[in-house]
């Protein structure tokens, strides 16, 4: 069940949107815009061939032009999500990409509109999305930028989503816009998610099949795919977590009761993935497995509260 561990691409999108809205002028959270994407709040995962344990899934851009808005960024997607399925598994479509989607970033990058994309990068980056700024070579050669460092890089194989940033004007979102867009964001993907993303599997789900693998497998589950995943997990809980606590004041007295309970279900949640890292013993595994099986639901809970009490 060993499996390379994959680089955050959650947080990578929040990077790449941070970028963009600090080059207008803004003052950028990384955590609001992760809050806005509900890339903390529910964790959905999909199916690798010949593998048990399936892997976090790359569909916190469900609701992107809609959390963009809020913070002045209006996105244009050249494919819907669903699109995207099986793509980097089709021969045809670097010559699509090539034929298609190049002249259209072209074009964006003449209007100086830059292009947020979803993997296509250097493999010696681990960077999942980026930002394309520039042309060369009549679109032969594409650059543009990545988190962490964000020098210029060439994108060297086809991206497998883009979006047009087609205007940026900063704009300051209230707390209670952001965890609304990313609570209605995370609900919508549990519902009708893999109707939108095929195989899609909801946080739940993978937690009942640890849990029964444990049982099979004991000491041999926790692999280094999946302590990567649970860092991964653990670190969008208490960077949600920590944005709520900090502006839990900005919600009246009864919803101010809700945001704090949601916050602890996910600092609460992000310990147990912490201990889990730690590889304990196959009954400590068992009970902290089982213990975020109980946050997942409590807080998939919190989330229908919280969307409800804001009209959604």
């Amino acid at each position: 069940m060993t499996r390379k561990p994959a680089p955050d691409s959650a947080i990578n999108l929040a990077e790449c949107l941070a970028h963009l809205i600090k080059g207008a002028g803004g003052d950028p959270d990384a955590n609001a815009i992760l809050t806005s994407l509900g890339a903390g709040l529910a964790f959905f995962f999909r199916e690798l061939p010949g593998e048990e344990i399936p892997v976090l899934a790359e569909c916190h851009d469900f609701a992107l032009p809609e959390a963009g808005r809020l913070f002045g960024i209006r996105l244009r997607a050249m494919h819907p999500p669903r699109a995207r399925d099986g793509l980097s598994d089709s021969a045809e479509f670097a010559g699509h990409f090539a034929d298609s989607y190049v002249p259209l970033i072209q074009r964006a990058i003449e209007n100086g509109q830059p292009v947020l994309t979803l993997h296509g990068w250097s493999p010696k980056s681990p960077a999942t999305w980026g930002i394309v700024d520039r042309s060369e070579k009549g679109g032969e050669e594409l650059w543009g930028a990545v988190p962490e460092r964000f020098e210029p890089m060439q994108l060297s194989h086809p991206a497998l989503q883009c979006y047009v940033v087609e205007e940026l004007e900063v704009v300051e979102p209230t707390a209670e816009s952001l965890l609304a867009r990313g609570a209605e964001t995370a609900l919508n993907l549990h519902e009708r998610g893999a109707r939108v993303y095929p195989g899609l599997i909801t946080g739940e789900t993978v937690l009942k099949r640890l849990i029964d693998l444990h049982e099979a497998k004991g000491d041999h589950l926790l692999d280094d795919g999946i302590i990567e995943t649970l860092r991964q997990i653990e670190h969008r809980r208490k960077q949600t977590a920590a944005y709520l606590e900090q502006h839990v004041s900005d919600w009246d007295a009864t919803s101010c009761v809700a945001v704090k309970t949601l916050a602890s279900s996910l600092e609460k949640d992000a310990e147990a993935c912490a201990a889990l890292q730690n590889r304990p013993d196959a009954q400590s595994a068992k009970s902290l497995l089982e213990i975020r099986l109980g946050l997942d639901r409590t807080i998939m809970r919190d989330l229908a509260s919280i969307s409800s009490s804001c009209g959604h």
